[in-house]
């Protein structure tokens, strides 16, 4: 199996013309927590994504899931550039790349047999007839 198809690609979204990568990294989440202090609220959000978010709430999830691209300086920039029409796009996306941030127990498994394979070919193998000898 492909890393690639254990870890896919981070979803995109078109604004202005331009493509960015929605990604829910550490600075992503410390805004979410700016927004929503109460995880709980932020869970609900999230949930909302599905039958109908706020369109504050998805301006607040999509500029965090943005804000390693540092293409929009504040809300209000990401408000002037962003359109209705695309909503429904984005709460995807925004899903998406919500469900992508964090390590699935399938993934973790992964991870740990590639480790294991990595160290065993990191050591060398001895054997009889490659020792050295002092005679």
């Amino acid at each position: 199996m492909k890393l690639s198809e254990l870890f896919p690609a981070m979803p995109k979204v078109t604004i202005s013309g331009i493509e960015y990568e929605i990604k829910f990294n550490t600075r992503a989440v410390l805004q979410l927590e700016k927004d929503y202090p109460n995880q709980e609220e932020l869970a609900n959000v999230m949930k909302s994504v599905i039958s109908g978010i706020k369109v504050s709430d998805l301006i607040n999830v999509l500029f965090a899931g943005l804000l390693h691209t540092k293409g929009f300086k504040d809300k209000d920039s990401l408000i002037d550039a962003i359109e209705p029409i695309n909503f429904n796009s984005y709460a995807d996306a925004i899903l998406s790349a919500y469900m992508l941030s964090s390590v699935s127990p399938e993934q973790l498994e992964k991870l740990e047999v590639l480790s294991a394979d990595s160290k065993k070919k990191a050591e060398p193998e001895t054997l009889p007839g490659n020792t050295l000898s002092i005679e």
